[in-house]
């Protein structure tokens, strides 16, 4: 179910007069979904379909969509795991800082892979690996500190990761270990 659209992320309106983007989904907000959503799933998936439509003509579409998927979270249950990489990661560990996150099978098992830097280190990138169903695994760093990393690909289950220098380093998921 949808709650609300907070604001368009910094886009303008076109038009020099009228509303704003930001303004004119304040007032979506309050026209659709104002009221308590209707029990009727019918009735709530209509007035969800009308709501994005009418979201949708506001604004137009975002000058340069993202490559960066929504974070599978954002699903309404029963969640059903989706593959690729997602931005923001989950704050799933207080002493690291993530960046995004991969999510794929490796064998019959959904796993996730967290790549970040850690808080009392932001030179020492690394990954947690955390199976679905399990509590994350240790913090495996980068062999060269580098700064915080990023995933930017993947293939199959390996994924490669951009520190902040600028550096490469490529991760084999399914040995949990980081290759030449």
């Amino acid at each position: 179910m949808v709650v609300g659209i907070v604001g368009a992320g910094g886009a303008m309106a076109a038009a020099t007069r009228g509303p704003t983007c930001d303004q004119q989904i304040t007032q979506l907000n309050s026209r659709l979904l104002g009221s308590a959503p209707p029990a009727d799933p019918e009735a709530l998936r209509q007035r969800y379909a009308a709501y994005e439509k009418a979201f949708a003509t506001i604004c137009g579409p975002p000058a340069s969509p993202s490559p960066v998927q929504p974070s599978p979270g954002d699903n309404a249950p029963p969640y059903v795991p989706t593959e690729g990489i997602f931005e923001p990661a989950e704050d799933i560990l207080p002493q690291w800082d993530f960046v995004n996150y991969w999510v794929g099978h490796v064998g019959d098992q959904w796993v996730s892979v967290y790549a970040g830097s850690q808080d009392a280190d932001p030179t020492q990138g690394g990954v947690v690996v955390m199976p679905k169903g399990s509590p994350p695994g240790q913090f495996l760093p980068t062999p060269v500190a580098a700064g915080s990393v990023k995933i930017v690909s993947a293939q199959g289950t390996t994924l490669t990761l951009l520190a902040a220098d600028g550096t490469t380093v490529v991760f084999d998921v399914r040995s949990e270990s980081y290759v030449a």
